[in-house]
């Protein structure tokens, strides 16, 4: 999808879909000053460089913005708590790390800003560097509030 939206005067985005009744191409969409959004076509990559098909030129007003999409990769993606444990004579308790493991098999993921969602809730925000094609990469994002541990030492002596 395309976005468009201009901060002129305060219209919600608009979103042009890509159907098949254009060879390809977005359908136009209208907003609502009049102006017609051009019809983008489906991203093609080129040695990490990305090509649209353009229906007509864009005419950008001050202000305004075009979101064109890039790719969707298909991510592997696992959520598990961590401790980092030291062997201690006393008892223990604290909160895990809320950590994720990551994969994609067929696409490269460039090096960003990324942010987190779960059940449509934002949970954090990391950066990462380039991730090459069936590269696991593993981050946490501090400690998980909801997951709590609690350690009991019990020491044992022989004789």
């Amino acid at each position: 999808n395309i976005q468009s939206s201009s901060n002129n005067n305060g219209e919600k985005p608009v979103y042009a879909g890509f159907d098949n009744g254009y060879d390809g191409l977005a359908s136009p969409v209208s907003v609502s000053n009049g102006n017609v959004v051009p019809s983008i076509g489906d991203a093609e990559e080129l040695v990490g460089v990305y090509l649209f098909r353009i229906n007509e030129t864009f005419i950008l007003d001050s202000q305004s913005k075009y979101i064109l999409p890039m790719f969707c990769p298909i991510i592997d993606i696992e959520r598990y708590g961590s401790i980092e444990k030291y062997f201690l004579s006393i008892d223990n308790f604290g909160n895990a790390q809320r950590s994720y493991r990551l994969r994609t098999e067929e696409t490269f993921l460039p090096a960003g800003k990324v942010f987190i969602r779960e059940s449509d809730r934002l949970v954090g925000e990391t950066s990462w560097s380039d991730i090459a094609a069936n590269e696991t990469n593993e981050f946490n994002l501090g400690q998980d509030p909801d997951l709590q541990y609690i350690e009991n030492i019990q020491l044992n002596s022989r004789r």
